[in-house]
């Protein structure tokens, strides 16, 4: 059982830093001026020559980053919350041992919650963005590599994405 909960404490944090991952990456390439990657790629970064690329159909790479936010937070709701909501009954348990067991779980669930939450919109989106804001130019040649990985091997889930995202921009569009 304590295996299950240092392994389910490991996955919110692979979720949390694999959100923040592609959220530190979408900011990056939509923030990185592309006159400071081609010069980046002049002088012979195989990165900034990537990013160039990624950018020129930036939906797909919206669409990609998207696909990977999405199913980090939802594995993180679905994992996190539970995993949270078992240490913090456990704790309750056991420092208020005069309160019902229905009442520790009726606490833990919405402090599990919250906790999630934060640490999700901190460290998961937050965070990422204002680094990305601030390191575009450095951080784009160096998240190109991966976020041109997963747009590989999610090519028909992002191909999808943006195909239907450029359909309903079209009514947009003036």
């Amino acid at each position: 059982m304590a295996q299950s909960i240092y392994f389910n404490l490991f996955l919110v944090i692979l979720l949390i830093f694999t959100n923040s991952f592609f959220v530190t990456s979408e900011f990056a390439m939509v923030k990185a001026r592309k006159t400071r990657l081609e010069q980046l790629s002049a002088d012979g970064s195989s990165g900034a020559k990537l990013a160039l690329k990624i950018t020129e159909n930036i939906n797909d790479m919206l669409a990609a980053a998207q696909l990977g936010v999405t199913i980090a937070s939802i594995g993180l709701g679905w994992i996190g919350a539970k995993t949270i909501a078992g240490i913090l009954y456990k704790l309750l348990s056991v420092i208020l041992p005069f309160v019902t067991p229905e009442l520790c779980m009726v606490v833990s669930v919405p402090i599990a919650f919250i906790l999630i939450t934060f640490f999700e919109v901190l460290l998961g989106e937050q965070i990422p963005k204002c680094i990305a804001i601030r390191h575009a130019e450095k951080l784009a040649p160096i998240v190109a590599r991966p976020m041109n990985l997963v747009m590989i091997i999610f090519k028909p889930l992002v191909w999808f994405l943006a195909t239907c995202s450029d359909n309903i921009l079209t009514f947009f569009t003036y």
